[in-house]
């Protein structure tokens, strides 16, 4: 950033005062992962310190193993294989993105990161691991016609063929 001042105050005399101030890397961090599925996850990132120029883009790297830290590369050389970009305008805040094509039952690890004219910085690195099933809490009622006689809570574990096998284990 360049600024001017064209005149001296004092002596009335024409002056040219310049400042510069470098412009560096955002800062950047990475918070957990959010809305876990087989196949899918949120990322959640925020740029805290925008490094004296607004990001130009913003988003998340992943893979499926994990790696050091990337510093200023782009995120197709920061290692990690998987990566969702937003181009824009962005100051400092909470940002999110979504993570696709995941495999289930698999451990990820996650990086946010930001761009702006001195290059890429990117945030800590989160891990999480997908669903390969999910389960349901039920309570049902069992009636005197079958073989218990009681309200019993079950657990049925639907597995990820949508509903084509479930399994039921009770408490």
């Amino acid at each position: 950033r360049v600024t001017g001042n064209f005149a001296d105050s004092a002596s009335n005399k024409p002056k040219l005062v310049i400042t510069y101030t470098a412009v560096s890397v955002p800062t950047v961090t990475t918070q957990a992962v959010s809305s876990i599925a087989i196949t899918s996850a949120t990322g959640n990132g925020n740029i805290t310190a925008t490094g004296g120029a607004d990001a130009d883009k913003r988003g998340f790297v992943w893979s499926t193993s994990s790696q050091s830290l990337p510093g200023n590369v782009a995120p197709g050389s920061s290692g990690y294989s998987g990566n969702v970009e937003a181009s824009g305008t962005f100051g400092t805040g909470a940002f999110t993105g979504s993570l696709s094509s995941l495999s289930g039952g698999t451990t990820y690890y996650v990086r946010a990161y930001a761009h702006n004219s001195a290059g890429y910085a990117y945030g800590s690195e989160v891990s999480f691991i997908t669903f390969t099933a999910f389960t349901k809490l039920i309570t049902e009622t069992v009636h005197p016609a079958d073989t218990l006689v009681k309200s019993s809570t079950k657990l049925l574990t639907e597995t990820t063929n949508h509903f084509d096998t479930i399994t039921r284990k009770a408490n």
